[in-house]
């Protein structure tokens, strides 16, 4: 009895791995074929600048993302 078991299991096996197989190509998405829009919000963001790492020669802004370094840091402040 066990052995007719052990069968039907190994048989069983190959009909989900094969379902799971195709349900698996059916949902898989390729990241190289989706167009993403990219929105530059950082025209119309009011900065706030912090620092992103201990030797603060990188800073993001909060509320957008931006991302400069130290030198144009140092621009935006003196105007």
């Amino acid at each position: 009895m066990y052995f007719i078991e052990l069968l039907v299991k190994y048989f069983k096996k190959d009909k989900i791995e094969n379902i799971l197989d195709k349900l698996e190509t059916e949902r898989a998405i390729d990241p190289l074929d989706e167009k993403f829009e990219i929105n530059d919000e950082s025209e119309h963001c009011e900065h706030l600048f912090l620092p992103l790492d201990s030797t603060g020669q990188t800073f993001a802004c909060t509320k957008c993302g931006l991302v400069i370094d130290k030198k144009a840091y140092d621009n935006l402040k003196l105007q």
